[in-house]
């Protein structure tokens, strides 16, 4: 129970934050306003209490960034610094599984290139027979 207040004034806490450091209003923080959010004393403080540490915080923004959009709602921010809170070790499965889509979205698009190539390969062919 006493945990569960600690947890709840920590996100509002955070949201409180967040909110502060979106200048535009708009419930989403772009690189710059991100860059902001980590360098903000009080969420450094918030973000520790989690024990994420922001030091090393390089990839972050791709990593809370879900959608892939190039910007980080505030659910985005909260969801990520769930997943990413605690041991070292959690932090670095997201970057691999961070790092695992990139790799899929890239093998998709090669896959698309090759199955267009052998399409236009093959309409030549039959084209050239008849």
């Amino acid at each position: 129970m006493q945990k569960d207040r600690a947890n709840s004034r920590l996100e509002a806490n955070i949201s409180s934050v967040f909110k502060e450091i979106d200048h535009s209003g708009d419930g989403c923080l772009g690189p710059l306003e991100f860059q902001q959010i980590i360098s903000d004393r009080r969420m450094r403080t918030y973000l520790a209490a989690l024990e994420l540490e922001t030091q090393h915080c390089e990839g972050l923004f791709e990593q809370l960034d879900t959608n892939g959009d190039g910007s980080i709602t505030l659910n985005e921010f909260m969801g990520g610094v769930c997943r990413l809170k605690g041991a070292a070790k959690s932090a670095d499965l997201v970057a691999v599984a961070f790092q695992q889509n990139l790799m899929s979205k890239t093998i998709q698009r090669i896959a698309d290139i090759v199955e267009l190539k052998l399409a236009d390969a093959t309409t030549d062919a039959i084209k050239s027979c008849c």
